[in-house]
Order: structure tokens, then C-alpha cells, then sequence
């Protein structure tokens, strides 16, 4: 038994606040310049605007009965189930902005937290009663708010 969360929604989001900087840092300096660096600049901004939004595309959170994967932005996490003693609901922050995140915390004293969260409290208990039906009884599932 497995699922996996990536909504379409939400990597729109994620593209849209990895791009937003790399459009305007790019035309700024696009505009700043002068000469052949005009068209350099440009291309550097369009290449790395692209990678930002691709980036954006791989969030993700696996479930299955071996354990968890999460691919974030930036980071992906393996977790078996016998690392795992407590989930429920923090927050991470993407961009400036602090948003809902899954939040697993570790036998280690450690954690991880999944950037492929709804925003809404009904898709998160929801989301909760999923990983619920498949996490060990020994993992505690919450709805806790917090960081």
C-alpha cells in the first residue's frame, strides 16, 4: 500500500516564486547593461530561470509501507518507518513566505518536512489520515501547528 502527494497546484506556486526573482534580477541587469553583456545577461537570466522552475516540478511526497520520500526544492529525503516517531503539521518557509509542511520527526532527535503539504486544514487532516492508515502503530500522528 502506497501514495504519493505532488498537486499540480502547488508546483504552479513553487514555479512562480522561483521565478518571479530570476525574471526581474534579470531584466534589471538586462536593462542596466550595455553592449554585447545586454544579450549575455539575458540568456544567463532565461537559463536560470528555467532551472528554478524545474526545480519547482519535483516536489513530491511518497508514503509506502518501506517508509517515506520527499523531494523538496532543494532536498530529498529517504526515511524508513523505523526512523520515524512522530508526524504532523509545521511549517517551512518557500520564498518569504512560511507555509504548512508535513513534518516528521526523527528517533534522532532530528526531523524532515515536506514541502508537498496542502494549505487547506481539511486536506491536511486528510493527508494525516492517509499516512495514518499506512505508518506502523508505533508512529504518532498528529495535526499539531507549529514550527
Amino acid at each position: 500500500m502506497s501514495f504519493s502527494y505532488a498537486p499540480l497546484q502547488l508546483r504552479l506556486y513553487a514555479a512562480y516564486i522561483a521565478a518571479l526573482p530570476c525574471l526581474t534580477y534579470g531584466a534589471i541587469a538586462t536593462l542596466a547593461a550595455h553592449g554585447p553583456w545586454r544579450f549575455g545577461l539575458l540568456a544567463v537570466a532565461v537559463v536560470v530561470g528555467v532551472a528554478a522552475v524545474h526545480r519547482a516540478f519535483r516536489l513530491q511526497l511518497n508514503i509506502s509501507v518501506d517508509g517515506i520520500v520527499i523531494k523538496n526544492y532543494w532536498r530529498s529525503y529517504n526515511i524508513g518507518w523505523d526512523q520515524i516517531v512522530e508526524v504532523d503539521i509545521g511549517s517551512l518557509t518557500m520564498g518569504i513566505i512560511p507555509r504548512p509542511a508535513v513534518r516528521f520527526r526523527l528517533t534522532g532527535g532530528g526531523g524532515a518536512r515536506a514541502q508537498a503539504t496542502p494549505t487547506s486544514a481539511d486536506l491536511q487532516k486528510a493527508l494525516l489520515d492517509r499516512i495514518r492508515r499506512i505508518a506502523p502503530d508505533e508512529v504518532a500522528i498528529g495535526s499539531s501547528e507549529g514550527s
